[in-house]
């Protein structure tokens, strides 16, 4: 069963990558490392979508998410947590990973279903990756 929670969202996109930071290792390793930072609360576990494309982190609260688009040399990093959660250190966290000097910062507060069971997270994360993507072939803003 699907859970409504309000809470604070977090997505940043970054283009014009280099594809070494593409590497399954690198990524997985860096969507560990930012899943600590950011509060998803307990029972966290982790999915991959696709070999080198989308992975969850999800916990209790909240998730992350990682959308690796190799062939447009871009990434997507989405965070949500139930209630508020401070930004700077996880912001700041993103730009240290992936030597970031340019990306587009969105934040909101807002309602967001936290989907329950393995089955309906892989449903939630395909449509993610698919508004991810869309945003991606439509171009910077």
């Amino acid at each position: 069963m699907e859970r409504l929670v309000f809470g604070t969202r977090i997505v940043m996109e970054a283009r014009g990558l280099d594809g070494g930071r593409f590497e399954r290792p690198v990524l997985s390793e860096a969507l560990e490392a930012l899943a600590r930072l950011w509060p998803l609360g307990g029972s966290v576990e982790r999915l991959a979508l696709e070999p080198d494309a989308s992975e969850v982190h999800r916990g209790s609260r909240g998730y992350v998410i990682l959308h690796a688009f190799p062939e447009r040399g871009a990434l997507v990093i989405e965070a949500f947590t139930e209630g508020h959660a401070p930004m700077a250190d996880f912001v700041e966290a993103v730009e240290g990973r992936f030597d970031l000097t340019a990306y587009a910062l969105q934040r909101t507060r807002y309602g967001n279903t936290l989907p329950a069971g393995e089955a309906a997270l892989r449903q939630a994360l395909k449509g993610l990756r698919f508004w991810a993507n869309a945003r991606m072939a439509a171009g910077p803003d």
